[in-house]
């Protein structure tokens, strides 16, 4: 396949991109003042002027399009030139879309830009000289691009600066969003982010967003109780730390009667369940022999410790 595809490309794509334009000029007017004298020979048959129609038409179309006007009044010309435009334009987008992907030693330059991206974004979020916008949005664009491979260039360098941002007071919902959201993707199942977050004191930052005294929108609270879910995944230090503060089951009791509709689900209600504040009588029903066990299940379907039991490091 790896063949075919070059060949096909060395011998009819390439052609078309050669630098020697000059000889591929007078090469094309040559070949498309034969296929004219044989498209105006009426005596010939139809076949053959239909088959030089053809090539008037692709000739044409790559490189010398001056010298075949006079033959596009040719009635075989109108639709072959369509066609010979269609191939073109075909065996183009072949080569860029399955050819040259192939021959191209680009992968670690892909690699080498995706970790440029992330380094360009840390150097902003660094900056305090910069607009609290300007630093939200690039931390934004660090956890997407920590989510999807480069979550080595991102915990250690930026999570810091990151945390410290979304402390700074007077910033706008706007900003505290991005911020939360960039968290988020920096954390979602990596315990060692997870972790580091603990270690900067951000439950603590969450457990103020979403408290009754907060003055963040609904929205803000909605990223809080959802980072907050993150950081309790498979994360027990983090769980235990969650449920030692005394206003957190208000609080999410209250977030929870609010309006969830558009999230897949109700964060607040999930983080009860988790942290054994609230129970499903029919999960109880169900799971009676893992209740007994000492686990519960939530509505998302992760199984994990009941903080009723007496957990120890």
């Amino acid at each position: 396949m790896i063949r075919f595809l070059s060949s096909l490309y060395d011998n009819y794509i390439k052609p078309y991109f050669a630098s020697g334009l000059e000889e591929a000029d007078r090469s094309h007017k040559n070949k498309i003042l034969k296929a004219g004298r044989l498209i105006r020979n009426t005596l010939l048959p139809a076949a053959v002027r239909a088959d030089a129609a053809r090539d008037i038409g692709i000739l044409s179309y790559t490189g010398d399009e001056k010298t075949c006007l006079y033959y596009r009044r040719t009635p075989f010309f109108f639709i072959v030139f369509k066609t010979g435009s269609r191939m073109i334009r075909f065996l183009s987008s072949l080569y860029v879309n399955y050819i040259k992907p192939y021959f191209a030693s680009g992968l670690e330059e892909a690699d080498r830009s995706h970790k440029n991206k992330i380094l360009k974004a840390g150097r902003l979020i660094r900056n305090t000289l910069l607009p609290a916008a300007v630093r939200a949005d690039a931390a934004r664009d660090i956890g997407i691009l920590s989510y999807t491979g480069g979550y080595e260039h991102a915990a250690d360098k930026y999570m810091a600066s990151m945390v410290e941002l979304l402390k700074t007071p007077d910033l706008t919902d706007q900003h505290i969003i991005r911020l939360l959201e960039g968290l988020s993707a920096i954390c979602y199942l990596h315990v060692a982010n997870q972790d580091k977050a603990q270690a900067l004191g951000l439950p603590d930052t969450l457990l103020e967003f979403v408290s009754p005294t907060s003055k963040l929108s609904f929205t803000s609270q909605h990223w809080s109780c959802y980072l907050l879910n993150i950081l309790g995944c498979h994360n027990i230090p983090i769980i235990c730390h969650l449920k030692g503060s005394e206003a957190l089951q208000s609080s999410l009791e209250k977030l929870a009667s609010l309006d969830w509709e558009k999230w897949p689900l109700n964060h607040a209600q999930e983080l009860l369940k988790v942290l054994g504040f609230q129970r499903n009588s029919m999960k109880d029903a169900l799971h009676e022999e893992d209740e007994l066990k000492g686990c519960t299940y939530t509505e998302s379907g992760h199984m994990l410790v009941n903080m009723h039991i007496n957990y120890r490091y």
